[in-house]
């Protein structure tokens, strides 16, 4: 039986751990629109959908390149231009020019003749005579002059009358008539009519004759030869051929038509034309330089994710929820934006415990006597605050306050106090780790599934043998808080506050938001109790407190319980002729064995029908 109940365990307890699926991201909606995101559906594990980014990858160039607004990579590199001009010219003042050397014109100064590879000049001045004092040169002779007086003569055909006392010729005729013939001749002086009117006497002056000599006016010049003329030249001249020979000798001078002369030659500047200016091949010229173009590839680089062609692609994780899903949106590529409802990571917006309910009694930490007394105040029917999750996120949504029946009696010989309850929930718990530790090793050594299962069964079997007396109900209970906590992953709390109200033990406060989630809202909700050791207290609590004008005369809020036992002075004030016990009475000789074995089918076929 143990066996099969140990199976049912792990079976329940394997089915129902934790998913470990976006364990930190949950989303919720309150679909019923209760107020309330526990509820079943409403509130879920966000799901992870990966995310295919893509966007352009980064542009850059090699080192010495640089992108153009083409989007190009290039690199420029200038250098002087070239020179050029034809072969055997060179560059002068922009031009390409040649040098030809010619031979010059050789040539002599102004008074010079070549002279083989000289220039002579030669030079003739008259030679210088001189004669005798009173002398003068004349054809080359020394001549003296003396003067002597003329003597006249009458023209021939004349005479000489001494009447007119000059030189005439008597015509016997009219002057008219002869004046003609005589006026050409050159002493002719004029015609008188002489004697008479009709006679005419032609006048001529007589010649001047010089015995020797030249008449030179009225005056005989006579000239004497005295000589030869003497003749003689200035320093450096020679004489020849009646004069002064002078001879001077120099260098020719050289005269280029065209160009310079330079080093006994003329050198003629040819001009070729303008200056090439070239580049080497693969370069063009560029504002006076050569420049080089040179293209590379664009290089592509990504700061996040694989450079795929020209993109970057990587892949994300969004989480999404499940809930309100648009399924085209996720399968186009979506993710977070595809439901209404936000994921929240809970490990950042830790989810908020509301309530004070922490199942705490009151300690016994007052002093005492030396006999054992309390010497500080007092509580009878203390109870201690306790909850129970209704169905919520803590809990798989399922009901750790449902009624599975009573499962603890409340006679003289009861099953257990409030103190063996809690002891029986943690050997519970500390059974089912058992048999998930050891099923956990199976399944690492390499066992199957089988043989792992029965490892942990026999872990929690063990177990539960120390911990319980298998001939008392104890062991029975103690499966039957097993079973439920396994079917519905109630904490430990749930299962004590659920197996002592099922019995009758507690008082229900109220029920409160015990989890909180930013931005999503309530996910949990809890029912607050004040549970006593027994029926009979939590009887006397709930009709007793009515009667007491004291602050115990409430239950507090479903948040903090007000869970403390009676003072004494507060217990003798209560009318117990008041209190109605009716309900212990009757339920306190009831069969625990039979309620708790009723209640263990229940949940066993419950399970099967969960699992099936």
């Amino acid at each position: 039986m143990l066996k099969i109940v140990f199976s049912l365990m792990l079976l329940l307890f394997f089915n129902y751990s934790p998913s470990v699926e976006a364990a930190n991201f949950v989303c919720g909606q309150d679909l019923n629109s209760n107020g309330y995101l526990g509820d079943e559906g409403e509130y879920t594990s966000c799901k992870e959908a990966t995310i295919k980014n893509s966007v352009p990858a980064g542009q850059f160039c090699l080192s010495g390149f640089t992108m153009m607004p083409n989007g190009t990579c290039m690199k420029y590199e200038y250098s002087p231009l070239h020179d050029q001009c034809p072969k055997g010219s060179f560059v002068q003042n922009g031009r390409c020019v040649t040098i030809e050397q010619i031979k010059p014109t050789a040539y002599c100064p102004t008074g010079y003749v070549v002279s083989g590879d000289y220039c002579v000049k030669i030079s003739w001045v008259p030679q210088t005579t001189s004669c005798p004092a009173g002398s003068f040169i004349q054809n080359g002779r020394c001549i003296s002059q003396t003067q002597i007086q003329p003597t006249q003569q009458c023209p021939q055909g004349t005479n000489f009358g001494s009447p007119w006392g000059q030189c005439g010729v008597p015509t016997g005729q009219p002057c008219f008539d002869v004046i003609g013939a005589f006026q050409g001749h050159p002493n002719f002086r004029g015609a008188y009519p002489f004697p008479t009117q009709y006679t005419c006497l032609i006048v001529l002056n007589p010649d001047t004759i010089c015995p020797s000599g030249t008449l030179s006016g009225n005056t005989c010049i006579v000239n004497k030869d005295v000589g030869p003329v003497s003749t003689s030249c200035p320093s450096g001249y020679i004489p020849e051929n009646g004069q002064c020979k002078k001879v001077e000798q120099t260098y020719q001078n050289y005269l280029c038509s065209t160009g310079t002369l330079k080093n006994g030659s003329c050198e003629v500047i040819k001009d070729m034309g303008a200056v090439q200016a070239v580049c080497p091949v693969g370069t063009v010229i560029e504002n006076g330089q050569c420049k080089k173009s040179t293209q590379s590839d664009i290089q592509y680089s990504c700061t996040k994710g694989t450079l795929s062609g020209t993109n970057c692609i990587w892949n994300t994780k969004e989480q999404y929820c499940p809930i309100a899903l648009d399924s085209t949106c996720l399968a186009n590529n979506g993710g977070a934006s595809c439901s209404p409802n936000k994921c929240i990571d809970i490990d950042i917006e830790k989810p908020i415990d509301e309530g004070n309910v922490t199942g705490d009694m009151l300690v016994n930490d007052g002093k005492t006597s030396e006999d054992g007394l309390c010497l500080d105040q007092m509580f009878i029917f203390n109870g201690r605050a306790q909850d129970c999750k209704k169905p919520g996120v803590s809990n798989a949504f399922k009901d750790c306050c449902k009624s599975e029946g009573k499962s603890l009696s409340d006679d003289a010989g009861s099953l257990m106090s409030a103190a063996q309850t809690m002891s029986t929930v943690s050997h519970v718990y500390s059974a089912a780790s058992e048999a998930y530790t050891a099923y956990n090793a199976a399944i690492q050594a390499g066992q199957t599934a089988t043989a792992a299962m029965n490892s942990g069964i026999a872990a929690a079997q063990n177990y539960m043998m120390v911990a319980f007396d298998p001939t008392t109900l104890a062991i029975s209970a103690a499966i039957f808080v097993v079973m439920k906590y396994l079917a519905t992953g109630c904490d430990q709390m749930s299962m004590e506050t659920a197996l002592m109200s099922d019995s009758g033990f507690c008082h229900e406060v109220g029920t409160y938001c015990k989890k909180k989630i930013k931005l999503i809202g309530c996910v949990q909700k809890a029912k607050s109790y004040c549970c006593f050791n027994s029926k009979l207290a939590r009887i006397i609590h709930e009709q007793g407190r009515p009667q007491l004008k004291t602050g115990i005369n409430n239950w507090g809020t479903p948040e903090a319980p007000l869970c403390r036992g009676f003072t004494p002075e507060e217990f003798q004030s209560v009318d117990f002729g008041k209190i109605d016990l009716t309900e212990y009475i009757n339920d306190v000789q009831k069969n625990a064995t039979e309620e708790i074995q009723k209640n263990m089918s229940n949940i066993t076929s419950d399970f099967l029908q969960q699992v099936n």
